[in-house]
C-alpha cells in the first residue's frame, strides 16, 4: 500500500527528476535562496541542479524531500518540503518548506504541506519533535507556523545580514504531544483548552 499524503490543495510526492526544471526556476528567485538558505551565495545554474540531483538520487538516511503538487490540476510542482537532520536515535528532525513562485505563497499551500509532513513525521516516522528556524523577514512562514500549532523557542538576535540591516532567526518547534492535541476532535464544540 502505497503512503498517501494528500490534503484539500496539494499533495506531498517524492521528489522525481522531471522536477529539476520548475526547481531551478524557483532558484533563479534570490529570496527564495535566502528564505531556504540562509546566508549561504547565490548558486549558479549548474549549482542547482547538481544539488538537486543528488538529493532525488540519493537523499541519504536523515532526510525526507517531497514535492507539493496541486491536487486535481494537472500534477502542478509548486513547491518542496522535507525532514532533514533526522535523528532517529533522539527522535526529532528539522521542517523545511518553499514555494516556487511568488504567485503560489500565501495561497495555502505551504500550511497544508507542513500539516501533511507533521503526519509523516508523527505517525509514519513516529518522531517526538520537530523543528525549525524562521528570520522574522519571513513574515507569512512566521504566521504559517503559528497557525499549525509551531510553538516559538527562544530568538536568535542578528543572524543575517540581509538588506543593510541584521534579522532575527527564531527557532520553533512541535512536539508529539502537542501536535496529537491539536490534532484532537473538539468536545461540544470547544477545543480542550477551552
Amino acid at each position: 500500500m502505497t503512503l498517501q499524503l494528500t490534503g484539500q490543495k496539494i499533495k506531498l510526492r517524492p521528489l522525481q527528476s522531471s522536477d529539476l526544471e520548475a526547481i531551478q526556476l524557483a532558484y533563479t528567485d534570490l529570496d527564495l535562496q535566502l528564505i531556504t538558505d540562509g546566508d549561504s551565495p547565490p548558486l549558479t545554474d549548474v549549482q542547482v541542479r547538481d544539488f538537486w540531483e543528488e538529493i532525488i538520487s540519493n537523499p541519504g538516511a536523515n532526510l525526507r524531500y517531497f514535492a507539493i503538487e496541486l491536487v486535481g490540476e494537472g500534477s502542478q510542482f509548486v513547491g518542496a518540503c522535507s525532514l532533514q537532520q533526522i535523528d532517529l536515535r533522539n527522535r526529532h528532525a528539522e521542517l523545511s518548506v518553499w514555494m516556487a513562485s511568488t504567485e503560489q505563497r500565501g495561497q495555502g499551500y505551504g500550511t497544508e504541506a507542513v500539516r501533511l509532513l507533521l503526519v509523516y513525521a508523527f505517525e509514519v516516522m513516529r518522531l517526538d519533535k520537530v523543528y525549525l528556524g524562521v528570520y522574522d523577514f519571513n513574515e507569512g512562514g512566521l504566521r504559517a507556523y503559528e497557525r499549525v500549532g509551531f510553538q516559538y523557542e527562544g530568538r536568535l538576535q542578528n543572524m543575517l545580514h540581509y538588506e543593510g540591516r541584521y534579522w532575527d532567526e527564531w527557532p520553533m518547534r512541535m512536539l508529539r504531544s502537542e501536535w496529537k492535541r491539536s490534532i484532537q476532535a473538539p468536545v461540544d464544540g470547544l477545543r480542550f483548552y477551552h
